[in-house]
């Protein structure tokens, strides 16, 4: 599953991607994948819908869904989600510092 967020990474930043080739552990870096694919996703939402209230609409989306990932109940269907449960979990992830990023990640777009 990794290669998958690799090449979607690498797609949708390269420099991100070229940064990852640093960490040297393998598990680490998959990790990694994981974050930058779900932080390409929500960058993405802008260029790929019409109108802002379809933006909106998938952002709130993603953070129901987030908020399923730190509360325990993930939901199953979504790679980057499903991946990033496991991440959440073996690295002790939080949800406080998410929620910030998410809604980081909302003004910025």
């Amino acid at each position: 599953m990794s290669a998958d967020f690799d090449a979607q990474v690498r797609a949708a930043d390269r420099d991100r991607w070229l940064s990852s080739r640093f960490v040297n552990d393998p598990t680490k870096r998959a990790d990694l994948m994981v974050l930058y694919a779900l932080e390409a996703e929500l960058l993405s939402i802008p260029t790929r819908v019409t109108q802002p209230l379809l933006a909106e609409m998938r952002y709130a989306w993603w953070r129901e869904q987030l908020e399923g990932v730190f509360s325990g109940d993930p939901r199953r269907g979504h790679p980057i989600l499903e991946a990033l449960a496991d991440v959440a979990a073996r690295r002790g992830l939080t949800r406080a510092p998410w929620t910030r990023w998410m809604c980081a990640s909302i003004s910025a777009s």
